[in-house]
């Protein structure tokens, strides 16, 4: 999760990899890393990337709303019309059997 906030935020920005390693003093191998999921950022980096990004540490982890609305945004323009029919289909279902529904489902993907 935290590659795919690392690009959005670099992109949104129009930053290359090697302008935001530059800004954050480390090498483009050592950035790319990160946004290639090859390296895990470490802890003492995350403040200063956050600073750079105008973000919180939270949303960088992808522990905020905005960040769930990002992955959010990924997920449906993957969306295939008859995903989009199932879920409009799990919107009418009361709460009460959401679970009796992701049981099944969960049953159909160990097979």
């Amino acid at each position: 999760m935290v590659k795919e906030i690392l690009r959005n935020l670099r992109q949104k920005r129009k930053w290359s990899i090697a302008e935001a390693a530059n800004k954050l003093f480390i090498s483009k191998s050592t950035y790319a890393g990160y946004e290639y999921g090859r390296r895990n950022v470490p802890n003492e980096l995350l403040p200063k990337i956050a600073d750079l990004y105008g973000v919180s540490v939270d949303s960088l982890l992808g522990r905020d709303a905005e960040s769930i609305k990002i992955k959010m945004s990924e997920i449906l323009l993957e969306i295939n019309e008859e995903e989009l029919r199932f879920l409009e289909d799990i919107r009418a279902v009361p709460v009460e059997d959401l679970d009796y529904i992701r049981d099944l489902i969960k049953r159909f993907k160990k097979n």
